[in-house]
């Protein structure tokens, strides 16, 4: 029988232990995904011996079986960007979860309070930073959220922890003054995280099982992986996931899942993005005059699957070894405003803030916010005979006072940010 591309079915489950392979049950782990496939690399090595003739020699190969290979595996799939409904403002996390986690993202609820306008002083909140003058770093503290900066009607936070209508930073000494001392929680928040990139950290690694038809499926544990979130004009938003691990296995079942459910949202469409850019002082709308009409956003991990000789499958498990996230969009080439100076921010290096939104129903509606991109290269381009601005930017920590440094160092001020390049929330 010959497999229909359409059959393809792709199942995720989180390890406890990385490298261990979880248990796929397929009426839970199923995810909707666009275009799914796979790469396999085999251990192998060359043979070089004299032997008189230029003829290639077998290769040495230390897998056995397909049941017991020694090799590396790819796995690459798109899913929609969706919401996973309003029971998000209560804590419920999107079906993307999973693997967020398996890309070093960490994952918390996230609450707002109201802000009084123009109730700003002191400079913006740093990310994780207490306003409630206590611990920064106790997990029940009220701490910021992301980078709170001028402008904001909301002020996010990581919990409801403030009786006060004053909220001040510990060490950024910002101060607003809300609306009202109650916070709201209204959604699930996520951010990339250096202790979540460990090759040990439980509920970090993926295992992934890709149905390709007839029941055959390719296995393969302690996956992690990159992504890169594509934002165009009038159509849903999806992130394109790249995941590498170690293959557990190729498996003729004879038996194809019939027990998973399509439960996905209906994705939003990507228009009224809302998007701004800002400094220290405003976010303001990105640029006067200007169109665009997409973004790119990577999460630029490097993933790389560890050797381990005394496994019979020759691996351990992927690790994150690095990450230099970047974004790129494409606003019309026009004369500088004082809205947003392009090519003097680009020529200076000089960081900036950005905002967009994907979706505006409750549930099914996603924020982002870029603490301090800077500009790498500006590209002449041309979009219906009107030249653009093709524009990349690397995502930065930032040194304008939007984060702390982590628990390891002394937060008491430092400027230099971490773990807070980038934020999403599905509200």
């Amino acid at each position: 029988m010959v497999f229909r591309t359409f059959d393809k079915l792709l199942f995720a489950k989180s390890e406890s232990t990385p490298g261990t392979a979880a248990t796929i049950t397929t009426a839970n782990d199923f995810f909707e995904v666009i275009e799914p496939s796979f790469s396999i690399t085999p251990l192998m090595f060359e043979r070089f011996t004299k032997s008189q003739t230029l003829t290639p020699q077998t290769q040495t190969v230390p897998g056995a079986s397909k049941a017991a290979p020694v090799a590396t595996c790819e796995i690459t799939f798109g899913v929609e960007l969706a919401g996973p409904g309003t029971a998000v403002a209560t804590g419920t996390v999107p079906k993307v979860d999973t693997l967020l986690k398996a890309c070093g993202m960490v994952a918390s609820n996230v609450f707002k309070y109201a802000v009084s306008a123009t109730s700003y002083s002191g400079g913006p909140f740093f990310h994780q930073e207490s306003v409630d003058n206590a611990d920064p770093w106790a997990a029940a503290d009220n701490t910021s959220w992301s980078c709170n900066t001028y402008g904001d009607a909301e002020f996010w936070a990581r919990a409801a922890g403030s009786s006060a209508t004053v909220l001040t930073g510990e060490h950024s000494e910002a101060d607003l003054t809300l609306s009202a001392s109650a916070a709201t929680q209204f959604g699930v928040g996520y951010y990339p995280s250096t202790s979540k990139t460990s090759p040990t950290a439980a509920n970090t690694a993926v295992t992934l099982r890709l149905y390709v038809g007839g029941g055959a499926y390719v296995e393969a544990k302690g996956c992690k992986g990159t992504f890169d979130i594509a934002f165009t004009h009038g159509d849903r938003a999806v992130i394109n996931f790249t995941f590498t691990g170690v293959l557990a296995s190729y498996t003729e079942s004879g038996s194809t899942p019939v027990d998973h459910s399509y439960t996905a949202e209906l994705p939003p469409a990507f228009l009224n993005a809302s998007l701004k850019v800002g400094d220290d002082t405003a976010m303001v709308a990105y640029y006067a005059g200007a169109l665009f009409n997409s973004i790119g956003l990577s999460s630029g991990n490097e993933v790389t699957v560890r050797e381990d000789t005394n496994d019979a499958t020759g691996y351990q498990a992927a690790v994150i070894t690095g990450r230099t996230p970047t974004m790129s969009f494409n606003p019309d080439a026009v004369i500088g405003s004082t809205d947003h100076d392009f090519w003097g921010n680009f020529l200076s290096g000089t960081p900036m803030r950005m905002r967009w939104s994907v979706g505006s129903t409750a549930g099914n509606r996603v924020d982002f916010r870029v603490t301090s991109g800077q500009f790498t290269g500006i590209a002449d381009g041309e979009r219906d005979t009107v030249s653009v601005l093709d524009s990349t930017t690397t995502l930065t920590g930032g040194t304008f006072g939007s984060s702390i440094i982590p628990a390891q160092g002394t937060p008491s001020g430092s400027t230099f940010g971490s773990d807070n390049e980038w934020f999403m929330v599905f509200r």
